[in-house]
């Protein structure tokens, strides 16, 4: 986890503050709805000693924009943002209910910050981050944009009923003209006939007697009609079931043949599955003797690696002659003895500071007794604790001061810069090799030295003493910021999730020394 931004709690505005103290819990409802691959451009939130802290996964070079330029430069990436955000903004504006009850008072306030910070990180020129905060002049103005919205919404509501009054009124008296025109000229009257028809009856009585005589008429041919018209409709039936009839025979011989088709398919493919059987078999038989042959050259690989371990020590320079040059190496360990290392994430209920006691007790065994072992407790404000140099005969005393190590003995905070130029201090590394093994989980967290840049640190330590490697034994998110350390001083580094791990990379920060010479 790397800290991307660190702002002031004191200069941000109250809402931002409540908001900020609440974000775990905010995203965590986004990433129930929008997954967490959607929520990347959102960075996690930490206050520590009155600042705001604010931390990301992602790493690449790291660069501050605003708004316009996220939008101007950062074309693709600022899409890739508003889409993400104008889906945040839906999920908040709907009536879907939060599972968390007690954020739904902060709905509107969490989008009013989100929408109108105008601060981003671009990393790596692949990904955007927002800081969700607004300072206390935005937030006022903000905050005042809000509420005149609101009463604008107000404002427009009300008078939206009543703009369209005319067109109602032009409406109604529409209908009433249909009605008028209905009542007098459309609708039957109670005798045959409409309207003016009853009127040229009472003016012409024979007249429409022989219109009435043309009418059954008319009726009588319209009846032969439609009596020939049902007849062509059986017929047309008839056909259609014939029809029907011919097309479900063509359906059946089109099925049968596809069923032919589908036999033979089947027996194509079981043809082709025997041969594939006989193709994996033939393909296990040489596995087999492949698997046979790594067995052969792993057990040559063993007997040349032991015949390299025989040489290797047949090759090591003497004891007394490496004393009398003064090239006799150093190693120094530098233990992280801080209040963090009382975390128990190592696994079983282990905490970091167990773990890492018990793998020290293996890596100080593990060391040739030909090599003096310092002892540094990064340890209490302001200055780590130097216990000096122990010789092989010295040990168990060594092992004792490493079960010690207490973060209750001082007040359990991180020396990290003064105990790396402590562990320089007490070796050559000029004339003769050294190695250090630094074992921390954080950074340094002492008044005077927090913002140090260790990297620079690891810097000046390599070329004050280029043969001195210091190996970084890192535990947990935080210590990240210290893999430099190995990276510009020649040593390597390790990352441990559990207990057995610390063990393993210890031993392995130490292979170098288990056996330097021979008597």
């Amino acid at each position: 986890m790397i800290r991307v931004k660190r702002v002031e709690a004191n200069t941000l505005g109250d809402v931002s503050k409540k908001l900020l103290s609440l974000f775990e819990d905010l995203r965590l409802e986004l990433v129930k709805v929008l997954g967490s691959e959607n929520l990347s451009f959102l960075p996690l939130v930490k206050e520590k000693d009155g600042f705001i802290n604010f931390y990301t996964n992602l790493q690449g070079n790291c660069v501050d924009v605003s708004k316009e330029q996220l939008t101007q430069e950062y074309k693709s990436l600022s899409l890739k943002a508003l889409h993400t955000l104008s889906l945040i903004k839906d999920y908040f504006l709907s009536k879907n209910t939060l599972d968390n009850k007690d954020l739904e008072g902060y709905r509107q306030n969490f989008l009013l910050v989100l929408l109108n910070s105008s601060r981003f990180l671009i990393i790596d020129n692949k990904f955007v981050v927002i800081l969700p905060f607004l300072l206390k002049d935005e937030e006022a103005v903000a905050l005042k944009q809000g509420i005149d919205q609101k009463r604008a919404k107000v404002v427009t509501t009300v008078a939206t009923p009543f703009a369209h009054w005319p067109c109602l009124v032009g409406f109604l008296l529409f209908l009433l003209l249909l009605l008028f025109l209905w009542w007098f000229f459309l609708r039957p009257w109670p005798m045959s006939g409409g309207f003016f028809d009853r009127i040229n009856a009472y003016r012409t009585y024979p007249e429409a007697i022989e219109s009435h005589q043309r009418i059954l008429a008319d009726i009588k041919s319209l009846e032969d009609y439609l009596d020939k018209q049902d007849l062509l409709k059986e017929k047309n039936k008839a056909l259609a079931l014939q029809n029907e009839a011919l097309e479900k025979q063509k359906l059946l011989d089109e099925q049968k043949a596809k069923a032919q088709e589908e036999l033979l398919q089947m027996q194509k493919e079981k043809e082709e599955l025997l041969k594939e059987k006989q193709l994996l078999e033939e393909q296990n038989q040489k596995a087999l003797e492949i698997e046979k042959q790594k067995k052969l050259l792993a057990q040559k690989e063993v007997k040349d690696k032991a015949q390299s371990v025989k040489n290797k020590f047949n090759d090591l320079p003497k004891c007394s002659v490496l004393r009398k040059e003064g090239k006799m190496p150093q190693m120094v360990i530098a233990f992280d003895g801080s209040s963090s290392m009382f975390e128990t994430d190592m696994g079983y209920g282990v905490s970091r500071l167990d773990a890492a006691i018990k793998a020290a007790d293996a890596l100080v065994k593990s060391t040739d007794k030909n090599v003096n072992i310092g002892l540094v407790e990064i340890n209490g404000c302001p200055v780590s604790k130097n216990y000096g140099f122990f010789s092989g005969k010295e040990r168990s005393k060594l092992l004792n001061y490493i079960h010690y190590i207490n973060p209750y003995n001082y007040d359990g905070k991180t020396p990290l810069v003064h105990g790396l130029n402590t562990m320089t201090d007490m070796v050559d590394g000029v004339k003769s090799d050294a190695v250090g093994v630094l074992i921390s989980d954080g950074e340094d967290t002492c008044p005077f030295t927090s913002d140090m840049d260790v990297c620079v640190i690891a810097k000046n330590i390599h070329a004050q003493k280029p043969r001195l490697k210091i190996h970084t034994i890192l535990i947990g998110d935080n210590a990240r910021e210290a893999s430099c350390i190995a990276k510009y001083t020649g040593g390597k580094v390790y990352s441990a999730k559990n207990a057995s791990q610390i063990i393993s990379n210890l031993k392995a920060a130490g292979a170098s020394v288990q056996k330097v010479c021979k008597e």
